[in-house]
Parts: structure tokens; sequence; C-alpha cells
């Protein structure tokens, strides 16, 4: 018994030709994914991070030798590969197929595919891990019931790379095909045991889908019979912990449903696509319907398709962090020949953001099965199969947008209508200008105006929108436009200055909806807020930067200790949070494969002054395995121990070196900006820059990389003063230089 989606939709209708919508928003040209072509290639998935890099997984008939196999290919922000296609599967005897892929917000990312004879009986779901250069670990299997058939995987991944496989069993529920699901944490390691997640088992439920929010909370949608239909969409939610939050709900209205899709935004509102009928639409529409947090309803379900003469089918959605979304579909004649790809964009509100646009340019024969994945940054990507296109039945071409948000932008840089101080921080009661910024990485300029619907924030506060009008004039080809600098026009925002402040890390939001049909949400962090770091402290700016990007929330719920050492401890959790990625939480373990320790009750450690209960164990034995530290001595980490100048520089070059088994920066020096000379860390001369470093010092290296990138300096004249400790103010300083964080962006 076959289970395969793609022979139903990869059909050519032949329906009459219309003229398709105007293509918007911009896009460059579409690329092929795939480099093997005989026979065919079907795309089932793709995943982009947050700064808009992406990875694609298909299925590639006769390539590992025996009938269909899991491929996959990475790619680079700019839609330039950043690696050749590789196989996904290792076992390849008979079918590996239906390849689904999630990744975190840093590029790691998991697959997980249906395997047919490999569990023992029928197919059965595996799923392979990797790192955000390609490093992988082994397949592993992911069904534990093994009877019959699992197929249909589906899967999905949370803000720090735990992550959930859903799929369909053949008769595990009793009767007919059943959803079940099993967790994972950011190790692979199998939380808990396989869930059914139907409770009504009464005949087939099919088709799951699987959306994850930012704490890791998720929702599981499907076609299939219910208590309240005989065949409709339903979903059920989950909590972080895997507990149902209720049971399973009807989704659709309408009739004819079929193959959902499922999308979730980082607070947990979400949104359901299916095939579906709608009043005055065609036989097939893409129908949608949005969701909050609690499983509210926002709304009656609505229709995305314009075009309604043709079937309209194979419904995708992505949605950004903020809930920006897209949805994508193939449309039967709508291009002129056979079936296009089509796309939708909605702004977090539900808002159609410009028309429906075709997304392949080439229209010949047909173009199906369109996936889409978004970035926080705005913009997105789609993969799908063409046939013919690369010259062999089917294969596997991409498109992705040609404008993303700048990956930094300013506040109250420059003075504005209102009270402001000019610090670069938004604080309660200022008026500040916000100066918004669009990369264009498309091969056309783009003239770009945005407008502002909303700027809004938690309770307790007021919100004002004084300017909601921004004009970025011509962005060229590879340019980066920004309101100020272009026309000075930008938008302008007020918060009140409330006697209790409404949460402890003060975001609010300023949505924009620009021009070429792109939306956006603006995260706006709001200053002020230790009582014991005024705006007037030097390192003001940096310590905000640290609190927004979830390095550290202070020593206390209010106050950072500015003046206090670092110890070797904090500095584990530092480094730790900032080469996993800032907001994320840490993994339990390192690179793949390395450094098998297990934190917590009973596990074990690699240093006998960190038990496994230590509230630093993992970042500690985390920045091991990065190679950033080997401990204070042999099997010893020394964790309550002040950190000193010298030892931050050696803990930040290896962390910038070596992020999570990346190919690494060379330790080159620069040269002096006043002499010009490069000073080095070897015999000879010009020697070392700082006289109390010399260049015997096995840290002479690590004191100049970062000092030629300019994230430190000395403490007077050429002295570095390496056994001074390190405050905290002073390494908010070093680690918002080093790991490139930004408190405006994307």
């Amino acid at each position: 018994m076959r289970h395969r989606i793609a022979p139903l939709f990869l059909l050519n209708f032949g329906v009459l030709a219309m003229v398709a919508s105007a293509q918007t928003p911009p896009m460059p040209p579409e690329f092929q994914v795939n480099t093997f072509t005989p026979d065919s290639q079907y795309g089932y998935g793709i995943s982009m991070d947050q700064n808009g890099n992406f990875v694609v997984s298909w299925e590639s008939f006769g390539q590992d030798g025996s009938s269909y196999g899991a491929f996959g290919r990475r790619f680079n922000s700019n839609g330039t590969p950043a690696s050749g296609e590789f196989q996904v599967n290792q076992y390849t005897t008979n079918d590996q197929g239906y390849p689904r892929i999630a990744g975190d917000p840093f590029g790691n990312f998991v697959v997980a595919w249906q395997s047919y004879g490999q569990d023992g009986d029928g197919a059965g779901i595996f799923a392979r891990r990797y790192d955000k250069f390609g490093n992988s670990t082994n397949e592993f299997r992911v069904n534990t019931y093994t009877t019959g058939y699992q197929s249909q995987p589906d899967v999905a991944s949370d803000g720090g790379g735990n992550f959930v496989v859903v799929w369909n069993s053949n008769g595990q529920d009793g009767d007919g095909g059943g959803i079940f699901g099993q967790r994972f944490d950011n190790s692979g390691t199998a939380v808990g045991s396989e869930f059914a997640v139907n409770s009504y088992t009464t005949g087939d439920q099919q088709y799951p889908v699987v959306a994850v929010d930012g704490a890791g909370d998720f929702v599981v949608a499907w076609v299939g019979a219910g208590p309240t239909a005989s065949k409709g969409i339903f979903a059920r939610r989950y909590n972080a912990a895997g507990v149902a939050q209720g049971t399973e709900f009807q989704v659709n209205t309408g009739t004819s449903t079929n193959y959902p899709a499922v999308a979730m935004d980082r607070a947990g509102d979400f949104v359901v696509a299916w095939e579906g009928a709608t009043a005055g639409g065609s036989a097939i529409d893409v129908v949608a319907r949005r969701y909050d947090a609690t499983g509210t309803a926002q709304g009656p379900e609505f229709r995305v398709n314009t075009y309604t003469a043709g079937n309209q089918q194979s419904a995708d959605v992505g949605s950004d962090p903020s809930g920006n979304f897209i949805v994508t579909w193939e449309s039967e004649g709508q291009d002129g020949d056979g079936a296009g790809a089509f796309g939708q964009r909605f702004d977090r509100f539900g808002t159609l953001v410009g028309s429906e646009f075709a997304i392949n340019t080439y229209t010949t024969n047909g173009q199906k099965l369109p996936r889409v994945a978004t970035s926080r940054r705005g913009d997105f990507a789609v993969e799908w199969a063409s046939l013919g296109q690369d010259g062999s039945n089917y294969g596997v071409f991409g498109r992705r947008s040609a404008l993303s948000a700048a990956s930094a932008i300013a506040v109250d840089a420059h003075a504005s209508s209102g009270a402001s101080n000019v610090n670069g921080v938004l604080e309660p009661g200022e008026t500040v200008m916000v100066e918004t910024a669009w990369h264009n990485s498309g091969g056309a300029p783009h003239a770009l105006t945005g407008t502002s619907p909303d700027f809004s924030g938690p309770a307790g506060a007021t919100y004002t929108l004084g300017d909601a009008a921004a004009d970025y004039g011509n962005v060229g080809a590879g340019a980066t436009g920004d309101c100020h600098t272009a026309t000075g026009d930008c938008y302008e925002v007020t918060v009140s200055n409330p006697a209790v402040r409404p949460a402890p890390h003060w975001d609010t939001q300023l949505q924009e909806t620009l021009s070429a049909a792109a939306p956006k949400t603006w995260i706006l962090h709001v200053g002020g807020s230790f009582t014991d770091v005024p705006t007037s402290q030097p390192f003001y700016k940096r310590i905000e930067t640290l609190l927004h990007s979830g390095i550290t929330a202070g020593c206390t719920g209010t106050t950072y200790c500015p003046g206090d050492d670092v110890s070797r401890g904090q500095m584990s959790l530092f480094i730790g949070r900032g080469i996993a990625g800032s907001g994320s939480a840490i993994p339990p373990r390192g690179k793949v494969g390395v450094n098998p320790y297990v934190c917590g009750p009973g596990g074990t450690s690699l240093f006998t002054d960190v038990p496994p209960t230590d509230i630093t164990c993992r970042s500690v034995h985390y920045i091991a395995a990065q190679n950033v530290t080997a401990g204070c001595s042999p099997n010893t980490y020394c964790g309550g121990n002040n950190v000193t100048r010298l030892e931050m520089a050696s803990f930040m070059a290896k962390a910038i070196v070596a992020p999570q088994g990346g190919p690494g920066v060379p330790l080159t020096y620069g040269p002096d900006p006043i002499t010009g000379l490069s000073y080095s860390c070897d015999t000879g001369s010009p020697n070392t820059f700082f006289t109390d470093v010399p260049a015997s010092n096995t840290f002479c290296k690590h004191v100049h990389f970062l000092w030629a990138k300019g994230f430190i300096t000395g403490c007077g004249g050429t002295n570095y003063c390496p056994n001074d400790p390190v405050t905290r103010d002073a390494m908010a300083k070093f680690l918002v230089a080093s790991f490139n964080l930004q408190l405006y962006g994307p």
C-alpha cells in the first residue's frame, strides 16, 4: 500500500489560460534547486532561518540507487547555493520520500521522511538532524509503533531547536488511519513517548501538519472524520510539555475539504489553510482561518484566491515571528499552461497586502506543490515542482523575494518633533524618529514607501503614532535604503511614561505595509529597564541590547548590577547564549556528535566542580563543545572565579572564530589605526601593541584579534591591564560588539 501525495497533484489539466495577476512583491529570477535531473524530483519542504538563509528538501527517483530517496540543498539569503545537493537518507532500499523539513531561527534543521520496509513492516518515519553548516547526525527512527504503515510525516521546530514530528499511522488508533506524534529536544533525544493526536477514531485521519511557537507550544491539523463532520479539517493544541489543551476542534465550515497547512507565530497565534469549496469560487479553492494563541477563531474562514476560473489547490502557509503570513498554492490555467504557483500576503491582523501574484515565470506544462517559508526580515522563499523545465520530467525550482528588512535600524538617532534625548534608545515619555530600512537583493531598483496602520504595545501605557509614513526613495539593486538618509521622511512614535512599567522587558510593535506588498512588524524596545543603569551610563544602550537579545535579564528583576565582576559561570551563560543565537535556549549539547554529557538529576559532567544539577551545567558544557574553553585545569571549570580581561579575550575570540563547529574566521590582526603597522604575536618586528601582553603570552593573539576588530581597547596608553577583572557593564560592550547584537532591527 502506497501513501504518496505527489501523483494526486502532478496532473496537467490543460484549462484555458487567463492573464496572471501582476507580479508583486518583486522577486529575482527563479532558479533550479536540483542538479541531478534524470527522471523526477518533487519538492516537499522549505525552511528559512531568521536571516533569510533557507534549505529545500525533495524526493528524487533513482538517485540513491533504489527508487525514491530524500535530498536537500542549502541556500544563502540572496538565493545563491550554500552547498551542493546532499542525500538525507542513509538507508536506500525501496522508497524514502515525502521529506519534510523544519529549522530553528539560527539555521539548524531537521528532515523527516517516510521509508518503506526500514522499520520491519510497511513504512516508517525516519529523521536526521543538521546544524547550520550542514553537519549531520545519523538518521533515526521516529515512530515506536511499527505495525503496518506510518507515513505522511510533518515536522516543526521551536526557537531553541526542539522539534515535533507528526504522522499518519494505519490501524494504530483502532480504525483506519490515525494521527500520532513524537517530541524531541534539540539534541535529538525523544521526549516522552509517541502520542495519539486525534481522540475521535472512527474512519481515517490523514495528512497531518504541525507548527510550533517560540515557547514550544504547538498545534496539529489534519483532514479526516470527526464527531461533527464526515470529512473536515480538524486541529488540536498542545503546550510545550506536550499536554493537549483540550480536544480536537473543527476548523472548516465549508465543504470539499482536503490537505491542510498550518503556520504559527512566536506568540502562538496560528493560521490554517486548506482546499475547500466556497460560495462564488471554484470547485476547489484555497481557504484559510486565523486563530489566537488560546485557540479562539479570529473570524470566519475566508477564500484566499481571487482567480476562480480553475481549481486552486495544494495550499501551503508560512508565518513570520510576528504573525504576518503568506499563502501559496497551485492554480489551474492561470499562468497560461497547466497549473502555476501563486501566492498572497497578509499582515498580522489578517489584512490583505497587495494582490495574489504569480511565483513561477517558466509556465510551460505544470508547476505544482509550491511550499513557502518566511523569516523575521519580512522576506520569503518558495520551492515547487516543474514539469520538463530541467530537461527530464519534474524538477525542483525556487524563487525568493527581493526585499528584506535591514539587519539594523536607528531609533532616536536624530531629533524628532517632540522631546527626546537622541541617545539611540526609545524611552518612556519620549517622541522619537524610527529610521526603518530595507535591503534590495534583486536585480532592479525599486521606489519604496511605507505606511503604518498600527503602533501598539502591552497594556499600561499609551502608544501614539505621530507620523505614519516613510519614504525610502529609489533603492538600487544590492543596496539598502533607510528613510532618514533617503528623504528624511520617517515614522515617529511616542510612548507614555506610566507609573508602573508594563513589562520588565518592554517591547512595542510598529506595523508597516511596504508599497511593494511587503508587511513587516518592527519590534521597538523601550529602554529604562534597570533602576541602577541610568540613561547617562556609558554602557546603557549596550546593556539594554543584552536584555533585548535574551543574553541576560540582569541580576534581579529590576537591577543589572553593572559594577559587579563577571564570574566564569556567568561568562558561560553569556557566551553560550551568544553562540546559540540571541534569545535562544542553550542547546543541551554542543556540536553534533560531540561532548555527550547529560545535565540534570542522574546526569554526567566533564568537570568535577560543575555538577549535572548546576544552573550553568548546560552552558559550561556547550561552550566546551565549541572549543571555547577546556576549563581552568584538567577536569575543573572554576565557575566561581572572576574573569580577567585576558581570559575574556580568550573566551570572546574563540567564540567568534568557531561558532557551532563552523569554518571559523582567521585570527587576522589588522593595522594599527595610528601607525598603520600590522602587529602580531610572533617573534620579529612589529610585535605586540600592548606592552603588558607580550608576544610570548598564550592569549596574545586573542587580545590582538579583538583589538584589530575594534571590539576592545586598552586601559590607558599602551597597556591592556590583562589581570584586571571584567565588570558586568564592560562585559556588555564586549558581548554586543563580538556577537553583533542589535537593539533595533529585523
